[in-house]
């Protein structure tokens, strides 16, 4: 986005701004439970659907696979947790397939056939050998029946260590970052020969899960 200064702070301001009224209701929340004497009969699960861009990378919206928009917060607070305050942030969970079974869990009832994800309450309550995915793969079907997206589609393989990016369309097809030794993703790895083995890797990684899933959106 070819924002001047002034307008990056409005926006930041306003970002921020209703951040500071969600947690402000999530607060009204809690404290009712205290009030009528439910909150140690309940789990919390807090997440969100995408974030914004929030001025990284010069930019304003969803769509793109940064970390500011793809990693969304999955806070899950069951009642009495030993582990109560542990921040995970490296087990790979999707909120979108990981939510359902995490609440049917939690909930004592037995899962769902074809149900995808898994249950993150072994993770949340610090389960010997509890572990995340080994990968994670996010989608963006930027369909032609919206203005601003022509027709664009965009797919995210997520390991414990990289991150690799491949859309439909446009100049820079390709992107792939170290995310621990860059996690503001500022170092484009592709075209870099001393990565071009384990790029490769990531490149036949998400063709073999487009392959599982059925996934043909991004062929041709």
């Amino acid at each position: 986005m070819d924002w001047e200064e002034g307008r990056w702070r409005q926006y930041l301001w306003v970002y921020y701004r209703l951040i500071e009224r969600v947690d402000a209701q999530i607060g009204a929340i809690l404290q009712t439970l205290r009030e009528v004497g439910q909150d140690d009969n309940t789990v919390v699960v807090f997440s969100s659907d995408h974030g914004d861009g929030a001025a990284a990378h010069r930019w304003n919206q969803k769509t793109l696979f940064y970390d500011e928009v793809a990693r969304v917060p999955f806070i899950v607070r069951p009642p009495a947790c030993a582990q109560a305050g542990l921040r995970d942030t490296s087990s790979l969970v999707n909120m979108n397939l990981d939510l359902f079974p995490t609440v049917y869990d939690c909930a004592g009832l037995p899962l769902p056939a074809g149900l995808a994800g898994r249950s993150v309450r072994p993770l949340v309550e610090g389960k010997p050998g509890a572990q995340g995915h080994p990968l994670v793969v996010s989608q963006n079907d930027m369909t032609t029946t919206k203005a601003a997206s022509s027709g664009v589609f965009g797919r995210m393989l997520r390991t414990p260590r990289y991150k690799y990016v491949r859309f439909s369309a446009g100049e820079k097809r390709e992107q792939f970052f170290d995310m621990t030794a860059d996690p503001g993703e500022m170092r484009d790895l592709v075209g870099r020969a001393d990565h071009a083995a384990v790029l490769a890797d990531h490149r036949a990684t998400l063709e073999a899960w487009m392959d599982q899933v059925g996934d043909t959106v991004m062929r041709g």
